[in-house]
């Protein structure tokens, strides 16, 4: 089990049926609290909530723009989180 920022990491909600924006969320707030924490050089970061959604319901289904959202609103919180320390970030 992997524990940050006093919660456990929400594996099963990672891959599989159950895979949701949790593990993305917690991923992005982990690499938050890294940054802050420790200042590296280099972070590699992987968002995982797209890929799952694409390969459960297919780029076309109806609730694919809903997961964009989700998953747009969480890149854009560890953006805007870079921006304010001057990092730069490439996707």
């Amino acid at each position: 089990m992997v524990f940050f920022l006093g919660s456990q990491f929400p594996l099963f909600h990672f891959w599989g049926p159950t895979a949701g924006i949790q593990s993305t969320k917690w991923i992005v707030d982990a690499t938050i609290e890294v940054e802050k924490t420790y200042s590296p050089t280099l972070s590699l970061v992987y968002i995982p909530h797209l890929d799952y959604s694409m390969q459960r319901l297919g780029p076309n289904h109806k609730s694919i723009s809903q997961e964009l959202r989700a998953v747009d609103h969480e890149v854009g919180r560890l953006i805007e989180h870079c921006s304010t320390q001057e990092i730069d970030v490439c996707i």
